[in-house]
């Protein structure tokens, strides 16, 4: 989940991240209702901050897509001069 999450936030468009970072913190919300014996509060809350940093790390190192697809188009033409 935080890999997806880093991917999301780091390739896709800001809202899209920002939409996928709420959809996995609300996953926790049915288990912290749930009442199962051993999750305590404190359990989500730093699994939702972990989820945060990954989300946060994405976002940081963002690549938008049309310079990577122009620097491979680039790569590309360089090879067909050697």
């Amino acid at each position: 989940m935080l890999a997806g999450l880093y991917s999301v936030a780091a390739v896709a468009s800001p809202r899209a991240g920002i939409a996928a970072l709420g959809a996995s913190i609300a996953a926790f919300g049915p288990l912290a209702l749930s009442g199962l014996p051993h999750l305590r509060l404190s359990d989500v809350v730093q699994s939702s901050a972990l989820l945060v940093a990954a989300w946060a790390l994405g976002y940081a190192v963002r690549t938008p897509g049309g310079d990577l697809q122009i620097d491979r188009s680039r790569m590309a033409f360089s090879m067909v001069g050697r």
